[in-house]
């Protein structure tokens, strides 16, 4: 958040708020939607395994991937990729 209200030059208080109503999610929250749907992409366009997948988005281990994946979705990754095979 530091980071990014430093580029766009506020405050990161400000630039949360800015967030929230742009987005209606906190900071925090809106990155990790971001990351879940950069992940559903690369789990059904690619045969990467899903734990380099996880690492790759920003999740410290699979585990935590695997909860917000299946809270975000409704699946595992795995189980994800096979439903939407191409």
């Amino acid at each position: 958040l530091n980071d990014f209200a430093d580029f766009i030059g506020y405050d990161a208080g400000y630039a949360s708020r800015l967030g929230l109503k742009a987005t209606g999610y906190s900071f925090v929250k809106y990155k990790v939607y971001l990351r879940l749907q950069y992940a559903k992409h690369l789990v059904i366009s690619t045969q990467t395994p899903i734990t380099e997948i996880a690492m790759n988005c920003g999740f410290n281990s699979q585990s935590v991937f695997n909860r917000f994946f299946k809270a975000e979705t409704g699946f595992s990754p795995s189980k994800y990729r096979a439903l939407n095979k191409r």
